[in-house]
């Protein structure tokens, strides 16, 4: 096991990208597993399967990042793909929508508003590959109270999206915490 305490802080662009491709190559090559900490979120982006973060000495949260971005209210989450927008107007249900792997290559939005002849506002979204997969978050509006949604949010769910309500069960802000990240060998 290797130990790299804030291993890219301070590191212009390319070094930063210079460590990262070092540490990737001895988890392959040897097998060894990376303990990574950090504060950067694009470094765990960049070369982590899975993170954990820390508050006060104990682990709350951890998972692979792909797991963590499946759970509603996952703060390093929140903090890896921050989504934000406010509702437009009295009457809309905003909804938060997770994509993992082929999910974020399919037009599922543009599939929704057609089957359902509804507009939909994109509030915000963040997108990014990591472990190789396309990955991302996205903040959308449907027109109508949630029980006027039920149906099109059920669609967003067979489609293999994960569906979280803005304002049911709010994702904290994340705060600036020691974040402890495991790369581990495959």
């Amino acid at each position: 096991m290797l130990l790299s305490d804030e291993a890219t802080s301070a590191l212009d662009p390319e070094t930063t990208r210079s460590i990262l491709q070092l540490l990737r190559d001895l988890n392959r090559q040897l097998g060894l597993t990376v303990l990574l900490i950090t504060h950067e979120m694009d470094v765990v982006k960049s070369v982590c399967d899975s993170a954990a973060l820390m508050e006060r000495g104990q682990i709350v949260e951890s998972g692979t990042v792909s797991e963590l971005l499946a759970t509603p209210g996952s703060e390093l989450a929140a903090a890896l793909f921050p989504v934000s927008g406010d509702t437009t107007g009295e009457n809309r249900t905003v909804v938060d929508v997770t994509f993992l792997g082929e999910a974020a290559t399919r037009p599922v939005i543009s599939q929704l508003s057609r089957t359902y002849n509804i507009d939909i506002s994109i509030l915000g979204a963040a997108m990014d590959t990591v472990a190789g997969k396309q990955v991302g978050r996205m903040r959308i509006e449907l027109p109508g109270r949630f029980e006027d949604n039920v149906v099109p949010i059920g669609f967003l769910r067979e489609q293999g999206l994960h569906v979280d309500i803005a304002g049911e069960d709010p994702v904290p802000a994340p705060r600036n915490e020691t974040l402890l990240v495991k790369e581990g060998a495959k």
